[in-house]
């Protein structure tokens, strides 16, 4: 008697044979099928989405893609279905499908599974490859949801490359959406490559090009033009565009971009000569912000053009105390003895110089080593100091190495070998699971097989009898069909998996070495331009020094000549504090200034000031109060 496994054997390759073999067409699609007519076009029947790669992603689907792989497609999506079952559907149906659409839709499929398993890396490529094909209406709700898709990759992995050949034709595509949600899919891949091209410095036809797609889309717009017109220091238009983006309502992808905009904002202000303004925007960039400590630095200097020397010098301590002192801030010392000088607080000023030399001595000889070893070729790499100082275990002085982690190039970068070591565990947990979907679809099909046989055979001799086959026993025919021929796609996309995972892994080596690199360009690029910076504030400071003590001179001869100002400037002191006492908060002490000298404290609009007496104006009010006496 033949064994259960026999008989499932058998089964196997009789119903395989008989229905569609190792290379007949999926069900429900033919080897005939023919192209998407005029009329499936114009009757709205274009496959296309409007939610690529979410949870609630829904399909119109022409009749070109069948109903069950689609149906596959929302299991897999909802967790029914194992992605790597998906990628053996959506390969079969890219195979043997001959509709153009159907074809485009097994492409979708397989990058969609693909980015379902979290292998981001190669359903960008996957992604890429299909919306790089040249544009046709009948497949571009196809490319339109793979671009949707792309969206979210870049969002999340910044530093993945976009298909150069989509760019090229995105007019094309903006000419055939018509919907809000298509067009905003087009608006969002069009400030990816914007952002992307103003990084790498690409020509200005270009960023100008991918500037243009924007035309139409809002605050979107805004915020490109703003961007690209600081960029080429019209600050005019820059200001007028960014405040229009900031007054509006962000769409969802530009939100992690707002600070940045601010911080743009009051730069341009800035450079325009409102300092004013630039001021409450430097403001509004909030403490949890990683341009904090540049907007609190930048504050000060505008403060110190608008003549609020106490709210400069207060913001330059602020940079002075608590974590603020790991940031690398050098201007705002300067700033601080520079605003001492101006109110003629020559002790205090000479002691802000004096910090600006034992913070930044360390910071400088760093730095000093590491510019002349690049200049010798000879310059270590960054990237692992730069590491090391997130474990906490670097050599380097955390002024520097914590301007290296706040790189906004570093942190992509690294986000993006985290993701080569997470895609790694990924594909061992797909080849796992397709394993375990292998077994178990064996395991159903020989069980199925098993409690039909007697049924079948049952129904056979009766057939022979001149009865029909009973409609029940077709089915379960049926059924046993669609499993088996499951399985043999599975089996037959096993080495093609295999295939794909192993060109990937032979990327992650290039892929990570070429990341490395752009780190450590961008930290020497860092690193030499504090340099540069430092070495300019030690020449000014050369030159501040000389003229505080030129003031300091002045002033010790005046003092001698009026004896009695001391005394009548501490009553101005009394007096000028019992005006503003009641709206003020002790912020701490200065760490310099004689006592109740020093007192600063941060007013409700998040500014610090500085409680210190202001000594030039004094002196006219001493001589004024003199010349009233008289």
């Amino acid at each position: 008697m033949k064994s259960p496994t026999f008989f499932f054997i058998s089964v196997l390759g009789l119903l395989a044979a008989l229905s569609y073999g190792r290379a007949a067409p999926p069900e429900g699609v033919s080897a005939e099928s023919p192209p998407a007519t005029a009329a499936t076009l114009e009757t709205g029947t274009l496959t296309k989405t409007d939610a690529a790669c979410a949870r609630n992603e829904n399909w119109t689907v022409s009749p070109e893609v069948p109903k069950e792989v689609y149906e596959d497609l929302r299991k897999s999506i909802t967790g029914k279905l194992p992605p790597v079952r998906g990628f053996s559907e959506a390969l079969a149906l890219r195979r043997f499908a001959v509709a153009p659409v159907a074809k485009a839709f097994g492409e979708y499929f397989i990058s969609r599974s693909l980015y379902e398993s979290k292998l981001y890396h190669t359903a960008n490529e996957g992604f890429g490859a299909l919306v790089s094909k040249p544009f046709t209406p009948e497949i571009a709700g196809i490319q339109l949801g793979a671009i949707e898709c792309l969206n979210k990759i870049s969002e999340k992995f910044p530093t993945l490359k976009l298909s150069e050949a989509l760019f090229q034709q995105l007019d094309k595509f903006f000419a055939y959406a018509t919907t809000p949600k298509q067009k905003q899919v087009l608006y969002d891949i069009s400030g990816f490559y914007l952002r992307n091209f103003m990084n790498e410095g690409r020509s200005p036809e270009e960023i100008e090009r991918a500037v243009s797609y924007l035309k139409g889309a809002g605050t979107a717009e805004a915020f490109a033009k703003g961007m690209w017109a600081a960029k080429r220091g019209r600050h005019q238009t820059a200001t007028a565009e960014l405040e229009k983006y900031l007054a509006g309502q962000d769409p969802g992808i530009l939100k992690k971009y707002r600070d940045s905009a601010m911080m743009i904002l009051a730069r341009s202000y800035y450079a325009s000569g409102d300092f004013i303004k630039a001021a409450a925007a430097y403001k509004k960039i909030p403490k949890q912000s990683n341009m904090l400590a540049a907007s609190i630095e930048e504050l000060s200097w505008a403060h110190l053009q608008n003549g609020q020397y106490t709210e400069a010098v207060g913001n330059a301590l602020a940079l002075q105390a608590g974590g603020m002192r790991k940031t690398y801030a050098p201007e705002s010392v300067m700033v601080m003895a520079m605003a001492l000088n101006e109110i003629c607080q020559y002790p205090e000023s000479v002691k802000a110089i004096g910090s600006f030399k034992r913070n930044y001595e360390s910071v400088f000889r760093w730095l000093s080593n590491f510019e002349r070893a690049h200049k010798a070729g000879s310059s270590e790499s960054l990237y692992p100091k730069a590491i090391s100082f997130v474990k906490g275990k670097s050599d380097v002085p955390v002024r520097i190495a914590s301007e290296w982690i706040r790189s906004p190039l570093f942190t992509a970068s690294q986000d993006e070998i985290n993701l080569l070591f997470d895609e790694k565990e990924a594909a061992a947990k797909v080849e796992k699971v397709g394993g375990a979907e292998t077994r178990r679809l064996s395991t159903e099909i020989l069980n199925f097989a098993l409690a039909l046989k007697p049924k079948y055979k049952v129904a056979k001799i009766k057939e022979t009898a001149g009865k029909p086959m009973p409609p029940a026993i077709l089915a379960d025919v049926g059924v046993l069909r669609q499993k088996v021929v499951q399985l043999l796609r599975l089996q037959q996309a096993a080495p093609i998996w295999k295939m794909v995972m192993q060109n990937s892994k032979n990327k992650v080596g290039m892929t990570q070495r070429d990341l490395i690199a752009a780190v450590n360009l961008d930290l020497t690029r860092r690193s030499l331009r504090m340099m540069s910076q430092l070495d300019e504030i030690a020449e000014n400071i050369q030159l501040i020094e000389v003229e505080i003590y030129n003031g300091a001179s002045q002033d010790i001869v005046w003092q001698n000549a009026h004896p009695d100002y001391r005394k009548v400037a501490q009553t101005m002191k009394q007096d000028e504090k019992g005006v503003t006492q009641e709206h003020t908060w002790n912020w701490g002490r200065a760490p310099a200034g004689e006592e109740d000298e020093g007192e600063i404290w941060e007013d409700e609009l998040d500014s610090f000031k500085v409680d210190l007496f202001d000594n030039c104006s004094s002196k006219d009010k001493f001589l004024a109060l003199r010349l009233n006496k008289r």
